[in-house]
């Protein structure tokens, strides 16, 4: 048994669904010039961008972590809030922290500093403050079978002065 050419597999809804073939002509073939996008401002390709100095570093110890002061020409921060918590699988660890893991104002937790001056603690949450261009925070006494989590923010001083 035959089939006609129009009712093969390939061909068979040729008559129907189609693209008409676009006629050549030599101004087709010519490119195009191309649109000016973006008129105004013309921008470098690869602009430069200045990495911005660490103002402080985070390392683990036995037992704890330390926070030194960062790069050199760096700014100095005024103080470094620090919010500490055993590390969890799932969800924030600081938002799952317990008060019966440990306290910062309670043994066994020590914080050692020098070249700066530990405030106000409370909890898993402490404040302290940079009096010296070379810093160094030492907090030891965590459960050394977990792991820590550790968030450091550097905060500006604050101006008392009023205007």
């Amino acid at each position: 048994m035959t089939t006609p050419n129009n009712l093969s597999g390939r061909n068979l809804l040729r008559d129907l669904f189609f693209l008409p073939k676009k006629p050549e002509s030599a101004e087709s073939k010519e490119k195009s010039k191309p649109r000016k996008r973006n008129k105004g401002e013309v921008t470098e390709p690869n602009p430069t961008i200045e990495r911005v100095k660490r103002r402080f570093t985070l390392a683990k110890v036995a037992g704890g972590f330390t926070i030194t002061h960062g790069e050199k020409g760096a700014e100095l921060p005024a103080a470094l809030e620090i919010a500490v918590a055993y590390d969890r699988r799932r969800g924030s660890p600081l938002k799952k922290y317990a008060a019966a893991d440990f306290k910062l104002n309670e043994a066994p937790i020590t914080v050692e500093t020098e070249g700066a001056k530990a405030g106000e603690r409370h909890l898993n949450r402490m404040v302290v403050k940079v009096t010296q261009p070379e810093f160094k925070v030492t907090v030891t006494g965590f459960d050394e079978n977990r792991d820590l989590f550790v968030d450091v923010k550097a905060k500006e001083a604050e101006d008392d002065s009023q205007a």
